[in-house]
């Protein structure tokens, strides 16, 4: 990762880390042995998201109509807002 990439990744997780710093579980929180800046991702019951996980790979392989490219596998089965 290069230098602007990481300034601009750790200037991102600050502004979220302001705006979530008074939730629990969500967001960003600062590591003070690091001093860096750590994403949160809650995945609550990992059985539920085993199950959404193979749900969403199921919808992908049989959509019949359309042919997936790259990251439009995206479009069909949004894993992440299930998921939460």
């Amino acid at each position: 990762m290069g230098y602007k990439q990481s300034r601009e990744r750790n200037r991102r997780l600050k502004k979220v880390y302001m705006q979530t710093k008074n939730t629990y579980g969500r967001g960003v929180w600062y590591d003070e042995k690091k001093g860096i800046y750590i994403r949160y991702y809650p995945r609550g019951n990992t059985s539920l998201s085993r199950y959404f996980r193979k749900q969403a790979s199921r919808k992908v392989r049989r959509n019949k109509h359309e042919q997936l490219q790259h990251g439009s596998y995206r479009k069909v089965y949004d894993y992440w807002w299930n998921l939460f």
